[in-house]
């Protein structure tokens, strides 16, 4: 039981690379954020890293942003992330 609240208090940004594509999703609590671009096939990317990642944290609240196109770098509570 303390294990699962202490994870579902954690924050984490990660940079996934999925068929050549990279995307970033941002865990906050018990829920995470997937943004990722025009050109990514969502339903496989839902498929094969989106189930098996809130699966493995237990996550119940999945929300997918798009990001612009010209998108290189993010930035997330204060650091630079490169999708390059």
């Amino acid at each position: 039981m303390g294990f699962n609240s202490y994870a579902q208090q954690q924050q984490e940004v990660l940079i996934h690379d999925f068929s050549g594509h990279k995307f970033l999703s941002v865990k906050n609590g018990e829920g995470v954020c997937f943004w990722i671009g025009k050109d990514v096939d969502g339903q496989k990317v839902k498929q094969f890293v989106v189930n098996p990642y809130c699966a493995s944290r237990r996550i119940g609240k999945t929300e997918f942003r798009r990001l612009p196109d010209n998108v290189q770098k993010v930035v997330c509570n204060g650091k630079i992330y490169d999708l390059n």
